[in-house]
């Protein structure tokens, strides 16, 4: 049985294949014949996936996710997902609350609805409680020299701002002063895609409530889950700047 909706300005074609794929116990979903490909995440955090189509024919992927979980893009059935190729660049991994633990995807992509599937991947996300393993290394930490300190504490290191980039964020400042929200957004959304770690974050910006309430600027409505979401992929570019104001946010 076929379904086709529109989802984000494309038609996005999706197959009920059968029955969704098992789920173990712990939100795994058990072997897959492809790769494997393993990512660590902070508890609880939400976590750009870096998934890109392995062709340029392929149109969209189905992504078996936990049904306590959630993508930030695309149609859920079950507990699978369908998300466009074009979205994958922004998608997003949503866990529960202070989850920790390992999630498994199996990930398959396609070019036309049932037909020619790619030979499925999976994807193995290990969301790490910090405050154990600080616990944890605390007496190891008494050994570690001023120099390996210093270094453990330098920050991460962020693709430099082109003058293409620079002129688009300064682009986007102007219209937030003019007051032309929408548009400053779609340009900052327009290079966070693109890569920019600066873009990302100053579009969470315009979403999160903490920072609003020191602008004065009418016309922006705070949006926590949109907040957190372009954090997150600031956060996943190299920005600890955005990783702090990601964890600041309310829960709500």
């Amino acid at each position: 049985m076929m379904m086709t909706r529109a989802y984000g300005g494309l038609v996005l074609a999706s197959v009920l294949l059968g029955a969704p794929s098992a789920l173990g116990k712990d939100g795994n979903v058990p072997g897959s014949a492809g790769a494997e490909r393993r990512i660590e995440a902070t508890a609880g955090a939400t976590v750009p996936l870096p998934i890109s189509s392995p062709a340029a024919e392929y149109r969209f992927a189905r992504l078996t996710v936990p049904a306590n979980f959630s993508l930030s893009r695309g149609l859920k059935v079950g507990h699978t997902w369908f998300v466009s190729v074009a979205d994958l660049p922004a998608l997003t991994l949503v866990p529960p609350a202070n989850f920790s633990g390992e999630v498994r995807m199996e990930i398959t992509f396609f070019r036309e609805a049932k037909s020619d599937p790619s030979t499925p991947t999976l994807l193995v996300v290990a969301f790490i409680d910090q405050q154990k393993i600080a616990a944890t290394n605390s007496t190891a930490a008494l050994a570690v020299s001023p120099i390996e300190e210093q270094e453990a504490r330098a920050p991460q290191i962020v693709r430099p701002i082109s003058p293409e980039e620079d002129e688009g964020l300064r682009r986007a400042a102007e219209l937030m002063k003019d007051g032309d929200v929408s548009s400053a957004r779609l340009i900052y959304e327009e290079f966070a895609l693109k890569g920019s770690w600066m873009a990302a974050r100053t579009l969470g910006e315009t979403y999160d409530p903490v920072f609003l309430k020191r602008l004065s600027q009418s016309g922006m409505r705070p949006s926590v889950e949109l907040a957190r979401k372009w954090y997150a992929v600031a956060a996943g570019l190299g920005d600890r700047e955005a990783a702090s104001r990601m964890a600041a946010l309310p829960s709500r």
